[in-house]
């Protein structure tokens, strides 16, 4: 599963989240790869879907511009919003 993580975050917070949530999913079965965009640079995400399966937003994603399905991440950033929620949508979409 290829999974676009789109927020205002630096290199190394990405890098920690998508280190924790690929060892999360690895847990379930689920081997997947990410890609950061950082928003900052643009809200529209279209010209990077191609091979992608979804998008988790670590940040305000209401103004995102995809096509892809776009779960809230929030959960990642901060674990007491409901971390087990996100993981719980993303096997939802990988089965």
């Amino acid at each position: 599963m290829n999974i676009i993580l789109a927020g205002g975050i630096n290199e190394s917070k990405y890098t920690k989240i998508s280190e924790d949530l690929k060892s999360e999913l690895k847990t379930k079965g689920i081997t997947i790869n990410t890609t950061y965009i950082n928003t900052y640079n643009g809200k529209n995400l279209s010209k990077f879907e191609k091979n992608m399966d979804l998008v988790v937003t670590l940040g305000a994603g209401n103004q995102l511009t995809t096509s892809l399905p776009v779960i809230d991440g929030m959960g990642l950033l901060y674990p007491w919003m409901g971390k087990d929620k996100v993981i719980e949508e993303i096997e939802k979409l990988n089965a």
